[in-house]
């Protein structure tokens, strides 16, 4: 049988396809070893899990820049409001199950009425057991400045404690006795983003107008935090799941509006659940006590955001239901919270599609520190470590998902006399 010149062309065409194939496929050539993936600081990987239906998030939400992160307020006598908070829980050996909250905040002079000391800091760093190390302090402004803020940028001081860098990282160094007479608390804490910012009030595309708005809200979920935290003496490698939060007021605030807000509380929680997931819960009271508390759908300024795969995914409620289910008196006329009850639900996407999306938690505090200001102010404010059990489930077009959630939380509650 004699071949063709074509006939032997298309051999070669075949044998060089097979060749290709069987190279591409491993059974040819030099078997690389399979190149492992290295997990950042504090982040933790988990099985794959159904995830909740995303919600619809503007590309202007997720843009900050490093003026945004710089201080706003113009002055030592402009009323407004500005803070940076930083929030960790622990996940390393050593502290395992342990929390830390750190806050910078310019406060208006009402604020704390009758206090002309409304630069304020706080610091909570909470064991597994519930104790609290730390505290909550308010210091002068108009004579000695003691809250100083740069911007580009973060760039903070009080006193000995302080905090800089701008989007993805930043770094925390906490070192001050004045906060708790009993211990000495050094901490020195990096924060890398994992996932882009988010703005929870307004977004980057409307700061230009920023001064028709009251309050500008962004945070960065699912923070890879590592860095060293010394008590007493006794230094621990800490590393864990971290949040990083700017809020403020640009100018001045309308009367019965912001400042009745702003002065009969709020609770921001910081959650990273068991499963990977993390979550921030914000709610602002537009209301004395009297009325906010028995009427949970009034939510004036506040939101829940679920975020998962590393904070790259979103889950939003803008409407929920929070119940105050357990208090305690600290003075006449302020009751501050113990325990609460969460609810929020969707029925449809953004295109119409049945989700039938539900959510219930129970948050009990666990460990705190506290600060009451008494006559004329009659404010309380608390920053700790609460525990968040709960559920959510949702129809993903052909069943019921249902997950449980549990996880701890650092907080942040202040309440006001009616």
């Amino acid at each position: 049988m004699k071949f063709k010149k074509i006939d032997a062309l298309i051999i070669v065409i075949i044998l060089l396809v097979a060749g290709l194939f069987f190279y591409r496929v491993g059974f040819i050539g030099e078997k690389k070893e399979e190149k492992k993936e290295i997990q950042p600081p504090g982040e933790e990987k988990h099985d794959l899990q159904p995830l909740p239906p995303e919600s619809f998030i503007t590309a202007s939400r997720r843009v900050v820049e490093p003026i945004d992160e710089g201080a706003h307020f113009k002055s030592k006598l402009v009323v407004c409001r500005e803070w940076w908070f930083f929030s960790v829980i622990f996940n390393s050996s050593m502290l395992k199950n342990w929390s830390l909250t750190v806050g910078f905040a310019h406060m208006a002079y009402g604020d704390i009425f009758g206090k002309l000391k409304p630069d304020l800091f706080l610091l909570s760093l909470t064991d597994d057991k519930g104790n609290s190390y730390g505290g909550i302090i308010n210091k002068d402004r108009l004579i000695k400045k003691t809250l100083s803020a740069g911007s580009p940028g973060v760039s903070l001081k009080f006193d000995n404690n302080w905090a800089e860098g701008s989007y993805p990282y930043w770094h925390v160094h906490i070192e001050d006795n004045d906060l708790d007479a009993k211990h000495d608390i050094i901490v020195d804490l990096d924060f890398v983003a994992n996932s882009l910012p988010l703005w929870t009030v307004m977004d980057r595309f409307k700061l230009e107008n920023m001064e028709k708005s009251n309050i500008a809200q962004y945070m960065v979920p699912s923070c890879s935090v590592i860095g060293t935290v010394i008590l007493d003496g006794v230094s621990f490698d800490a590393s864990g799941i971290g949040y990083y939060e700017h809020s403020w007021t640009p100018f001045y605030i309308r009367r019965g509006l912001t400042p009745v807000m702003r002065l009969n509380g709020w609770d921001t929680f910081y959650v990273h659940f068991d499963n990977g997931w993390d979550m921030y819960l914000h709610k602002v009271y537009p209301a004395p006590q009297f009325i906010s508390s028995k009427t949970p759908k009034l939510n004036f300024v506040g939101c829940i955001i679920l975020s998962y795969n590393g904070g790259e995914k979103i889950t939003e409620f803008r409407t929920f239901q929070m119940k105050t289910t357990g208090s305690e008196r600290k003075i006449m006329f302020v009751r501050m919270p113990t325990s609460f009850e969460i609810s929020a639900s969707k029925k449809f996407t953004i295109l119409l599609e049945k989700v039938d999306l539900r959510l219930n938690l129970y948050i009990d505090l666990l460990g705190k520190c506290e600060k009451t200001w008494r006559f004329p102010s009659y404010i309380g404010m608390q920053t700790g470590l609460a525990s968040v059990k709960g559920s959510i489930s949702w129809f993903d077009g052909e069943k019921e998902v249902s997950i449980d959630l549990n996880g701890k939380a650092t907080f942040w509650s202040t309440r006001a006399a009616p």
